[in-house]
Parts: C-alpha cells; structure tokens; sequence
C-alpha cells in the first residue's frame, strides 16, 4: 500500500508559480517530500543523485524540454520504470497522445487542483492512502 506522505517526489517546472502551486496540491494530498526543480537539465542531474519515487514534470520549457527529459529517462537502464506524469496547458489530444507515446505514465492538463493531481498519481501507484 502506498502512502502518500512516504512518496519522494521530482517536480521540474520553469515557471516558480506553476511549482509552487503543484506544491500546494501535493502538500494538500498529503505528499511531504518534494524537489522542485526550475529546469529539465537540473532535474536529470538530480535523478542521478537521489531516487525519486515520480517525476512530474512540464513539458514546455527552455534548454531541454519535458518531452527531451522524458526520452532520457525511458532510454536509461537504471530509470526507465520510474513513473513519470507529464503536466502542460496543452490539451490538443495529439499532443496527449505523443507523451504518452513516449513513456509517460499519466498526462495531466494545467492548471490543475489537488483532486486532479490525486488522481494522476493514483492512476500510478494505486489508492494513496
């Protein structure tokens, strides 16, 4: 059984009111122990240093994008299983479809509110108790 105060979770957005907002989600599902990261390139350093239970990440951002980050970590030996919930404004199912397509785990449209982001998370890990 997974709770959500045990989850470790990477939350990668370029955009500080974004992170903080999704912060405010996961504090309010009850998941205490989150790592904001401003970029994507950040964010994969971070990956080889600690293990994170989820990333959920944005798509469209400087330097190396959500779906860049994305790709790396399905062709990484040691992190391809790691879950990964792809979160952007955009909702044109094309664009759904090609996350998913490459690995994502769940897409999620912002903004979102914390029933949502509940719902991603346990479309992967089950009942978060």
């Amino acid at each position: 059984m997974t709770t959500a105060h045990d989850l470790n979770v990477l939350l990668v957005d370029d955009q500080q009111s974004m992170r903080s907002l999704a912060k405010i989600c996961l504090n309010q599902i009850g998941v205490l122990h989150v790592t904001e990261m401003a970029d994507a390139i950040g964010a994969w350093a971070c990956m080889h240093e600690r293990r994170y239970d989820v990333v959920i990440c944005d798509w469209i951002m400087p330097d190396m994008d959500g779906l860049d980050l994305l790709h790396k970590v399905r062709d990484n030996a040691i992190l391809r299983r790691m879950p990964f919930i792809m979160m952007s404004a955009q909702s044109a199912q094309h664009r759904i479809s090609q996350a998913l397509n490459a690995g994502a785990s769940v897409y999620i449209q912002k903004p979102f509110a914390p029933p949502e982001l509940r719902k991603a998370l346990e479309l992967v890990f089950g009942k978060l108790h």
